[in-house]
């Protein structure tokens, strides 16, 4: 409890007990706590540290900074997959635009006679794709006068009738194999 003690300049000056450091000290003002800056200094540490504890301010941190970069990944996440969306939908316009350009590229050079691009756009073991195939190769053999044959399932592509020849062996052998035999066509 404060006493008086006198005046001075006046002011009544009271003897008080320091919070921290329990020593005595004179003050004109009732209410101080402190008797220097240091201990004043202390107190503020010491009621700072007390309100944290009294409202779990620590633990309330923690949460926000976990909850804050939880959703900070999150976000991370949703641009990053947005990112990665893109880039497919890109690649898959490029690759679609690449493969119409071949396509119209392949069409222009059936439409000219090219065996090959026929070949290329017809269905796979389809009457088109054989003969396209007997074309191209009979244009290679003519073409450099080669001293092989090519045998589809052993039929000739020399031979009348090779399409149809070579359709029916893959129906019944269920596979198709070529070779080249050395021997000049007649």
């Amino acid at each position: 409890m404060p006493t008086q003690i006198g005046m001075k300049g006046g002011y009544i000056i009271r003897t008080l007990i320091c919070t921290i450091c329990n020593q005595s000290f004179e003050s004109k003002h009732s209410n101080n706590k402190y008797c220097s800056d240091e201990c004043r200094n202390q107190g503020r540490k010491n009621r700072r540290k007390n309100w944290e504890t009294e409202t779990n301010y620590k633990e309330k941190q923690r949460i926000n900074k976990t909850v804050q970069r939880q959703q900070k990944k999150e976000v991370q996440t949703a641009e990053e997959l947005e990112r990665i969306r893109l880039k497919k939908a890109e690649l898959k316009q490029r690759t679609e635009k690449q493969r119409d350009q071949r396509n119209n590229e392949l069409e222009i050079k059936a439409k000219n006679g090219d065996p090959e691009a026929r070949m290329s756009l017809a269905k796979p073991n389809s009457k088109e794709y054989w003969e396209a195939y007997q074309e191209s190769e009979i244009d290679y053999y003519n073409k450099w006068n080669t001293k092989t044959i090519r045998l589809i399932n052993e039929v000739s592509i020399f031979e009348e009738n090779f399409v149809e020849k070579v359709l029916e062996s893959i129906k019944v052998e269920g596979r198709i194999y070529g070779r080249l035999i050395s021997q000049k066509h007649k």
